[in-house]
């Protein structure tokens, strides 16, 4: 595995929408970055979703040579365990970056070299983030369509504003991981 690695990390519980996670997937697939490491992070998985999930994986078309990983996680029945899941992810990170993703989000094809050529010129940089946007999405006949697309977040100006309007969504930005202390690569799993 390269230093140059860009660790994904998706979270995904049973009973989420396999299409959607497929359609992430998708959008992996094609990225232009050529050193991934797809982390797909499984609420109480099963053997049956264990399957589903690795054909999903096994049918997309890789533009380049892409490990991954799946990671079954226990959480108790009516929990939550969103931040579990990802604390649970990161423990099989590997090589100097990491993105998050969720199931039913995707990212453009350029995305991920963009942000990491950002941080690459900027040497004392911890973080990339890049613009988002929100895809209005209708169920005609079983499968998704976009209805319309819309800048959903506007930026803002100090840490209390990401507070209010979270104008930086979980897949907007890669975080370069030498740079960071690790102690700050987790999330609080009282929050959900």
């Amino acid at each position: 595995m390269s230093q140059k690695t860009l660790n994904i990390l998706i979270r995904f519980r049973k009973g989420g929408d396999l299409r959607m996670l497929d359609e992430a997937l998708f959008s992996l697939a094609v990225q232009t970055y050529p050193f991934l490491h797809v982390i797909i992070s499984v609420k109480n998985m099963d053997s049956d979703l264990r399957q589903s999930i690795q054909s999903i994986l096994d049918k997309q078309p890789w533009a380049t040579e892409v490990t991954h990983k799946l990671v079954a996680v226990s959480v108790a029945h009516g929990e939550d365990g969103r931040s579990h899941l990802i604390n649970e992810g990161l423990k099989h990170t590997q090589g100097s970056y990491l993105a998050f993703l969720d199931y039913d989000d995707v990212v453009y094809q350029h995305a991920y070299q963009t942000l990491i050529s950002e941080l690459e010129k900027n040497p004392r940089d911890q973080i990339a983030v890049g613009g988002s946007r929100i895809a209005i999405l209708d169920k005609g006949d079983g499968f998704w369509f976009v209805e319309s697309k819309n800048k959903a977040h506007s930026w803002g100006k100090d840490l209390l504003d990401l507070f209010k309007d979270n104008f930086i969504p979980i897949h907007s930005y890669v975080v370069h991981m030498d740079r960071a202390p690790s102690a700050e690569l987790y999330f609080d799993e009282s929050l959900d």
